[in-house]
Formats: C-alpha cells, structure tokens, sequence
C-alpha cells in the first residue's frame, strides 16, 4: 500500500468513526475543533451545507482516482487461441494495450476482434455453424457472462455504462479481460 492511499485510508475511517460518534452520541465528541465545526454545522442551512460537503467529497475522489505523475500504468497483454481455421490463433497482445489505453477506434477494433474469436470458440464448443455463432455473439447469448456478452453485443449493464463514465481505462481493462476469460472458457469445454 502506497503512503498516499494510507493517507486517504486513514482520513476516511477517522472521518466515518467522527461521524458515527457525533450521530449516535454528539455530547461525546464535543472538543476543541470538533465543538466548532459543529456549532458551525449547527447553524449552517442544510442544503449549502450538504453543498460544500458534497463539492468536498468529490475533490477527493478526483485526487484519489487520478494517475500519479511518473508512474506508467502497466497494461497486461491478452493472448487467446480461437482455433481459427484461417489463421490459426488470435493474439491479442499489444493491441490490447493501446485499445484499452485510448479507447476510440482501437477498442472497435479489439471488440471486432474479440467477437470473431468468441464467434469461432462458441461455434466450436456449441457445435453450431459459423452463422449460428455469430447471431449468437451479436445478440450476447454466447456466454451467461452479462459483461462479457455485452462488450461483443454492444448492451452493456448500467452499473458498467456508469463505471465507464468515472475510470474509462480500468473499465476497458475490465471489460477485456471478461470477455478474454469468457472466450477461454468455451474454448476449454
């Protein structure tokens, strides 16, 4: 665990324990600053208090997510064997890495490639043909993974659409790496 995130960890459970005491018994936890922070509290209209507290809280959060300086993210690259008959595996390497680094046209292109390699998996372990397969891919009923099936499909669950709104990158990484594991687990049937 980094300095910072033992900061951010100590902050949010003295904060959560401050909280809970001033809730459950606020003559307890009546000293010094805390006296005054309350009495402030106290006589501050709730909405411009929860205002200031909300804008607080997301400051946080955005120092907390963003990427620290000098660190380069360390993208895993993806290899898969789709048994393809036409050019005999599928690797996903570097490609992976750009496309979940920039998104965009990269990550239409690891999707496209993704659903040809769980279009030749399903169509191996179903025993369906190759256009049975891919309306299977197309419609996400090639996996009883919802994430997994969504990326290929292009429906995703809500809480998936919101995360790629907050933490785009680590959300592709996600979303690849399901969808990588739902391919390999057809392929090992």
């Amino acid at each position: 665990m980094e300095p910072g995130e033992f900061l951010f960890g100590a902050v949010g459970v003295t904060a959560t324990l401050l909280g809970v005491g001033l809730l459950v018994a606020p003559g307890t936890v009546n000293v010094g600053p805390v006296r005054a922070v309350t009495d402030t509290a106290g006589s501050t209209e709730p909405a411009q208090l929860m205002l200031v507290l909300g804008t607080v809280a997301g400051l946080l959060v955005a120092v907390a997510a963003r990427p620290r300086s000098g660190e380069e993210s360390e993208q895993p690259t993806f290899e898969t064997t789709a048994g393809r008959s036409d050019e005999g595996s599928n690797s996903l390497g570097p490609a992976a890495g750009t496309a979940i680094r920039e998104g965009g046209e990269h990550w239409a292109e690891l999707r496209a490639t993704l659903a040809v390699a769980a279009t030749d998996a399903y169509a191996d372990a179903a025993g369906v043909s190759r256009s049975a397969a891919e309306t299977a891919v197309a419609r996400g009923t090639w996996t009883d993974d919802p994430l997994a099936a969504g990326v290929l499909a292009g429906e995703l669950p809500v809480t998936a659409a919101a995360a790629a709104q907050v933490l785009p990158r680590r959300e592709r990484q996600r979303r690849a790496e399901r969808t990588v594991t739902a391919i390999e687990r057809l392929q090992d049937r």
